[in-house]
């Protein structure tokens, strides 16, 4: 249903966003990425197409994910929306793995196990309801 909408407005990021979770969330990553790389075209400021596209992009590449990079994508977001509670937590988890990966890299320990940002309870793509995306 949701690509149909999307085929009727296209334009609309809501409905791109939207799409984009639904995918993920059936495991349609790779099918996935598209929707929130579209919705960020059409509405560049979107947390919600930035962070379903960094988490989703982070999922493809678990075996070796730009963690760096990723937070780098998603600092300048902070400026724009700087009480979203998921981009804060997002942005958070992501420091906190870079700083913990540096420690053991340091320190020459293996690296340990650790489930990925929407696979730990909470799911870091943010606003289920779209709001703030449009």
């Amino acid at each position: 249903m949701l690509k149909q909408a999307v085929a009727l407005a296209p334009e609309n990021d809501t409905f791109l966003v939207q799409t984009g979770r639904a995918l993920k969330a059936a495991g349609q990553r790779e099918e996935a990425l598209p929707y929130y790389e579209r919705a960020l075209e059409i509405h560049p400021e979107s947390v919600a197409a930035a962070l379903g596209a960094v988490d989703t992009r982070l999922l493809l590449h678990a075996d070796d994910p730009d963690l760096r990079g990723s937070l780098e994508f998603l600092e300048p977001f902070l400026k724009l929306e700087p009480h979203n509670e998921d981009l804060i937590y997002y942005v958070g988890r992501l420091r906190d793995r870079i700083q913990r990966d540096a420690a053991l890299e340091e320190a020459g320990s293996p690296e340990p196990e650790e489930p990925q940002p929407d696979q730990e309870g909470g799911d870091p793509d943010p606003d289920p309801e779209g709001a703030d995306a449009g």
